[in-house]
């Protein structure tokens, strides 16, 4: 239950960045403003299941780890429209 809490504050954390970001549209990039709004609901979804994930952990632990493993996979793994796109020509001065 404390390894959901723990994970569930620090998504907390990224979903409150993405927010300001959100808020704040002149700190990005041109190209990365229209990515922001799938960004924050995509990061939405992190505080919820591991909420979920620390319901569970009071009536199954390995569930609860079952499920906090998946969500840090599901971060892991960007989608493609969310990935930087990387220069062809090397990198820019």
């Amino acid at each position: 239950m404390l390894y959901a809490l723990t994970l569930g504050l620090a998504s907390l954390s990224f979903t409150g960045l993405w927010a300001c970001l959100a808020l704040q549209p002149t700190l990005l990039t041109a190209a990365a403003q229209p990515r922001v709004r799938a960004a924050l609901r995509r990061s939405l979804t992190g505080p919820s299941l591991y909420a979920i994930a620390g319901l569970i952990a009071m009536a199954s632990a390995p569930a609860s780890l079952a499920i906090d493993a998946a969500v840090a996979l599901y971060f892991t793994l960007l989608p493609r429209h969310l990935r930087r796109a990387t220069p062809t020509n090397g990198p820019h001065p």
